[in-house]
């Protein structure tokens, strides 16, 4: 396991999410990474940070947007 700093990403979540800090926030965080964190803890200097394929996140927002996974 290994930590990588990434200079100032910027964090988004769905236009649709409320002011309750219970989203997930997404950042590209390079050409071939996105990161996604939990906005509860987004404050933290130490927030964990979920780090997925840019190729194979872009495949399942797609996959969402299409219903694979139902309504």
């Amino acid at each position: 396991m290994y930590r990588t700093e990434f200079r100032h990403p910027v964090w988004r979540k769905a236009a649709r999410s409320f002011a309750n800090n219970e989203c997930v926030e997404v950042a590209q965080l390079s050409a071939r990474t996105v990161g996604l964190r939990d906005s509860k803890l987004s404050a933290r200097r130490d927030c964990p940070v979920l780090l997925a394929d840019a190729a194979g996140w872009e495949g399942f927002t797609e996959q969402i947007k299409s219903g694979t996974f139902g309504s």
